[in-house]
Order: structure tokens, then C-alpha cells, then sequence
């Protein structure tokens, strides 16, 4: 880009800055918002580690990222608690160390306890895993996790569940050959008990090129994540990235040539997102002024370069990269780290090709040699935040006032088991016939982390027509007709029906049904009543929790065999159903159905084993079927 353009697009972004109505896309507003760290480690010159990366990731669980950086000239880690609306106070006293040599930094929860822990790969030195223990405190366990021989040129990470067993392992690329270490890429094999086994060479993945930045994703729509390797002088040593499918029980197959994945360059970071939207997972890889090639996926394992007609070259020294949709117009677009001989980039996607490059005009071209990057929504209003890690300045934070220009809907992803995070899950989203792909990653672009809320935008629209999620390890559900300008919680087939969170479906799960049923619009916290996922608490979804309901029901005729569920689920022999009406006490007006002079859970089994029959007991509006008013009828007189 020439001189003269970068003063007409600084001027356009300087004008708009002026008017309320347009104002500058992105603003770096780090040190207005407490996120003051300066990076001086990580220097290119010499050998060093190739830039420290950052991590946006809500690590206290109130659904606002925190952010950690590394790579301070004390070797001190930066940890900024996100006070809820995109301002930060840095903690000290969190048991995170002094880490001289850090390289990266991935969050993800390895021991399946509901909170986000954090690895660290280190230059030459000791990788470190930290257990997070709640409070924003952790506690260093490389040692007891079996990870004490770790010791490589480290650069990228990234968790999964490769063999689908629920809990995360963790592959470690490592800059092979760097200094005299040779040591390879390292692949922890997560064995459920805190514990890791190192299974690199077993399984073949033990590759000794001199990689880079590692990345799973389930290239072939298959249901499990492949990995993808970015490996550094490819240009000049004969080597290449590799692509290694996963076959499941453990076996990977190199797919490098057969796949077209196998470019020899210089290959830095690598962006995964669905560029054009056809609901296949494209590649994206940064490489030294030759050029960056774009890797379009055709859907059938094979890959097409399309770096040309996309005009996403970028043609500088490129390093971390990602795809994200920062306008909210339901597509994704493409932002790349440059050093050198180059401005950062953001390339706009128009759902066609070529791209357009506006780095400049939206304000983030970020003077300087740029290494690493993360995204998400660090003011928690709609729209996707840009950290840029910079050597020898300050962490840069580029709050996006663009997106608000548009509509939006962000999901947490909530799985099962030792995977509470989903990581490796697959979310396709349609908008206007469009279609966006998302997988759920834990370690992505370039030695970083990004938040894991999964964010699409709607553009104009209110709401998101359709979403489809595939779990990890298994399940998958549909969406429809989702509400947008909200953060929805998304919730595994198994988890549905338990309000209280309390591990089954019982009778204090029943209770969110009157104040939910068939109200309009839907509120955040019925997300788990909503078994069909329309967003709206039907008879259907009734029905479906007592697919499920465990809790006792009650045998209204004291036979021993026939209770309200066998009668919900058409079960009941004819020839019972008048005793058991008879047999059940007689209910007054307020809703006491059981006659134990409360209106409590035992009424409410009771009302819906008998959901949508025309029983007079529980039909307080008599108007022929139990339906919606008769259990806002009983919730009414509902007993504390």
C-alpha cells in the first residue's frame, strides 16, 4: 500500500472520528482500559522466540474475558481481570510465575472442572501447566502432571479430544533444530486422572521439521479434528506443512500431498475459518514477502490455492493470523500480524472475491513488528475486540465500534463430561442463506488463545434463522429462529432439563416450566428447558423432560404400578384411569392438587403427567385440557 493511500484512509478515519455516527472502526484503548504490559522479549533478531503470545479467556467464569500476556522485560506474567465491561485491573498475587524464555500461551480446562487452566510453552526451557483453582489463583503443575520433559523450542499449542474419550490432550509444536535443541513436537496424552503420558513417536506425530504453530480441525467433516502443522523454513529446506487425518483409536495418516495441504514456505501462523461460506473449513498461513497462501477447501479432502483471486498475499512477514467476522455482516473476514516490511492487514470478505484491504481505514494497521493476536468481546457489546502483541511496546487493544453498526448473536458453548468447553465442536450458522462455520479451538493463530464464546453476526437481521452444533465428543442439536443482540447458553443434549445444575432431572427442575411456558419473548436462563430449540417453552419441551424426569411421580390410586407418567407417556391401561382419577384428592382452586396444603413440585408432576388430557383434576379454567394457563394457574398460588 503506498503512502498517499495510507494518508487518505489515516484522514477518512481521523474525519469520521468527528461525527458520532461514524465513528473510527477500532481504537486502541489499552492503556485508557488498564491493559498496560510492555512485551520486550520475543525479539526475531538472532534466534529469539519469535514474538509472546496472548490470551483472551474468561478465567473466573463471569462471562467476561480476562487477558494474560507474556514476555515483560521482568519475565513477569500479566494477568488483567476483566471488570465486565472492557476495563481491567491487573492481579500479582495470582501464583503465576516469572517465566523467562515465555513463547506461548493456551487456555483450556484440562481437568474437566469448570474453570479454564493455563499452559505456557517456553523457549529452550520448561513448558509450565497451571492449574486454575478458582479466584483467579493457580498452581504450578507440570511436575505432577507428568510434564516435566518438556523442554523444546516451544511456540504453538493447541488442546483436543482427539480419540473422543472427554477429556483434552495437548499437542506442543516445537522449533526443532533451533539453537541445537532437537527436541520434536510433543503430543500429551491426557489419561483422565491429571496425569499426562507422552505419545508423540507411538503415534507418529512425533514431526521434527521445525514447526511452528499446530492446528485441529476436522478438515474432512468426518466428526473428529485432524491437525494441521505450520512448519517454518519450508521455502528453502525441502520441507512442508503437514496435514495428518484422524482415523479415530489413536491412528493418524499423513495426508499432506493427497490432501494439496503440503505448501513449502516459510509458514508462520495458520488461520482455519470458513472464507466463503460453504460450510467447509478453509486454511490460512503467514509466510515471509513471497506471499501467503489462502487454502480453500472443496469439500471433498482436497484443498485449492486461491491466495491470487482472493488478493489476501499480503506479501510482508507475516505471523499471527485469524478469521472473524469484526463488521457483523455474517462473514468472516481475515486480519494478519506483519513485521518489517509490512502494516498489519485486514482483509473485508463481500462474499465474493476479491477481498478488500482496510486495515488502514479502520485504524489497525499497528505500527511496528507484530507477532501475535486474539479476539473477543472484551466490552461485552456485541461485537469482536482485537489484543495485538507488539515487541518492545505496549500490548495494543483495539476496541471495534464498527460492529455496532450491526446485529449480532454470541453462544456459550457448554458440553459434557471432562470437555465442559465443547473444545472441538462444530457450529454451522445460516443467515440470509448464508452460511458460517465455526470450531470450537483451544490454541489458535499463533501461539495465542482466543475467547471462547462462539460470536456470529446477523448483519440486519434479528435473529439467526439456523444453527446446527456437533458436539465433541458426541450429540448434536438444531437451532432455530434464535433471538439475536443476546449470549445464549448452548447446552448439550444431555444437559437439557437440569435447571438446577445439579447432575439429574428432578422435581426442582420442574418448577421452570409455569413462569417459562409459551412466554414471549424468551429469556436468557430457559435455554435449558428448551429441548427442540426453538426458543420459545412449548408442550413438546414438556414432554421431552419427562423423557427424562427421574424424581419420584406420584401413584395417585396407590396400586403400586400406574403414576402420572405412565399416563403422560400413554402407558396407563384403559381400564385404570377412572381409579386413578378417583383415587387422587380432590384439589382446590389454589392449585393444591395433592392435598399436602402447599402448591409445591408434587402438585406441578402431578399437573404435567396429566399435560394436555382433558382430566378435570387440574383443569382450574375448565376449559377442557390441561394446558399453559392452568400451570401459570398454579404458579400463581406457587407456595415459598
Amino acid at each position: 500500500m503506498n503512502t498517499q493511500k495510507i494518508s487518505t484512509c489515516m484522514l477518512l478515519s481521523a474525519t469520521a472520528a468527528i461525527s458520532a455516527d461514524f465513528p473510527i472502526p477500532f481504537f486502541d484503548e489499552a492503556v485508557s482500559r488498564g491493559a498496560i504490559y510492555h512485551v520486550f522479549q520475543g525479539q526475531f533478531e538472532g534466534l529469539g522466540s519469535y514474538g509472546c503470545g496472548v490470551a483472551l479467556a474468561d478465567l473466573n467464569n463471569d462471562g467476561a474475558p480476562e487477558l494474560v500476556c507474556v514476555g515483560a522485560a521482568n519475565n513477569r506474567t500479566g494477568m488483567f481481570v476483566n471488570n465486565g465491561d472492557g476495563f481491567f485491573t491487573r492481579l500479582l498475587d495470582t501464583g503465576l510465575p516469572d517465566l523467562p524464555n515465555a513463547s506461548g500461551v493456551v487456555a483450556a480446562d484440562y481437568d474437566g472442572d469448570g474453570d479454564l487452566d493455563l499452559h505456557f510453552t517456553c523457549w529452550n526451557v520448561q513448558d509450565r501447566l497451571y492449574r486454575n483453582d478458582g479466584l483467579l489463583t493457580f498452581t504450578d503443575v507440570t511436575i505432577e502432571a507428568g510434564m516435566e520433559h518438556s523442554m523444546g523450542a516451544g511456540t504453538g499449542a493447541a488442546w483436543i479430544d482427539h480419540d473422543l474419550d472427554g477429556d483434552l490432550d495437548l499437542y506442543v509444536a516445537n522449533r526443532t533444530g533451533t539453537l541445537n535443541n532437537w527436541t520434536p513436537n510433543q503430543f500429551w496424552q491426557n489419561n483422565g486422572d491429571g496425569t499426562f503420558t507422552e505419545t508423540a513417536a507411538i503415534m507418529g506425530l512425533d514431526d521434527s521439521y521445525a514447526t511452528i504453530q499446530p492446528a485441529w480441525f476436522d478438515y474432512d467433516s468426518d466428526g473428529d479434528s485432524d491437525l494441521y502443522l505450520s512448519t517454518d523454513k519450508g521455502g528453502n529446506q525441502g520441507s512442508s506443512n503437514r496435514m495428518f487425518r484422524n482415523d479415530g483409536l489413536g491412528i493418524f495418516v499423513e495426508v499432506s500431498s493427497e490432501s494439496q495441504s503440503n505448501v513449502s514456505i516459510d509458514s508462520m501462523g495458520v488461520g482455519i475459518g470458513d472464507l466463503d461460506g460453504n460450510g467447509h473449513l478453509d486454511i490460512y498461513c503467514t509466510n515471509i514477502p513471497q506471499g501467503n497462501p489462502l487454502l480453500m477447501n472443496n469439500g471433498d479432502g482436497t484443498f485449492r490455492e486461491s491466495s491470487e483471486i482472493a488478493e489476501v498475499g499480503s506479501f510482508a512477514t507475516g505471523w499471527g493470523t485469524h478469521f472473524f467476522d469484526f463488521d457483523n455482516d455474517a462473514d468472516e473476514d481475515l486480519y494478519v500480524c506483519n513485521m518489517l516490511d509490512g502494516l498489519n492487514r485486514l482483509y473485508e470478505n463481500h462474499r465474493t472475491f476479491p477481498l478488500s484491504e482496510v486495515a488502514a481505514y479502520c485504524n489497525v494497521q499497528c505500527l511496528g513488528n507484530s507477532y501475535c493476536m486474539a479476539v473477543g468481546d472484551v466490552d461485552m457489546d456485541g461485537d469482536l475486540d482485537l489484543v495485538v502483541q507488539n515487541h518492545k511496546d505496549l500490548i495494543r487493544l483495539f476496541i471495534n465500534n464498527e460492529g455496532d453498526m450491526r446485529n449480532w448473536v454470541k453462544f456459550n458453548v457448554r458440553g459434557i463430561g471432562k470437555n465442559p468447553y465443547a473444545v472441538g465442536s462444530t457450529l454451522v450458522a445460516s443467515v440470509e442463506h448464508r452460511i458460517t462455520t465455526h470450531e470450537i479451538a483451544a490454541g489458535s493463530c499463533y501461539k495465542s488463545s482466543n475467547d471462547y464464546i462462539q460470536h456470529f453476526g446477523l448483519d440486519a437481521q434479528d435473529h439467526l434463522e439456523m444453527l446446527t452444533i456437533n458436539f465433541s465428543p458426541y450429540g448434536s442439536r438444531d437451532l432455530r429462529n434464535v433471538p439475536g443482540m443476546e449470549t445464549w447458553d448452548l447446552l448439550h443434549p444431555n444437559l437439557l432439563g437440569d435447571l438446577d445444575e445439579d447432575g439429574d432431572v428432578d422435581p426442582e427442575d420442574l418448577a421452570g416450566y409455569p413462569g417459562a411456558f409459551e412466554v414471549t419473548p424468551f429469556q436468557r436462563g430457559w435455554e435449558v428447558l428448551d429441548f427442540d430449540g426453538n426458543f420459545l417453552i412449548e408442550e413438546d419441551d414438556v414432554m421431552s423432560f419427562l423423557d427424562v424426569y427421574e424424581g419420584p411421580i406420584e401413584d395417585c390410586d396407590d396400586n403400586g404400578i400406574i403414576d402420572a407418567l405412565e399416563i403422560a407417556m400413554g402407558t396407563a391401561p384403559d381400564e385404570d384411569l377412572d381409579g386413578i382419577i378417583d383415587g387422587c384428592k380432590d384439589e382446590s382452586l389454589t392449585g393444591d392438587l395433592d392435598g399436602n396444603g402447599v402448591v409445591d413440585g408434587g402438585d406441578l408432576t402431578m399437573l404435567l403427567g396429566w399435560w394436555g388430557s382433558a382430566w378435570p383434576h387440574g383443569d382450574f379454567n375448565q376449559d377442557g385440557t390441561i394446558d399453559g394457563q392452568d400451570l401459570l394457574h398454579l404458579l400463581a398460588h406457587w407456595s415459598n
